[in-house]
């Protein structure tokens, strides 16, 4: 799945083990995600990750009986 890392490349260490996603979202909401990051002094990485998990972790959720 994904491109093979190109020949001699090597990956910084805090992005080993990982794969990158790219999303496409409204200027506005954009702009509130780096505020919140800001006012919670987070990265925008840390934010998107926090909510990827908790996007998985509900649908985990509704599968179960």
């Amino acid at each position: 799945m994904g491109r093979p890392p190109k020949p001699g490349a090597i990956r910084p260490v805090h992005r080993q083990g990982k794969k990158s996603v790219t999303v496409y979202l409204p200027i506005a909401v954009w702009r509130q995600l780096r505020i919140t990051a800001a006012v919670h002094d987070e990265t925008l990485d840390a934010l998107l990750q926090r909510g990827a998990l908790l996007v998985l972790e509900e649908f985990k959720n509704k599968r179960a009986p």
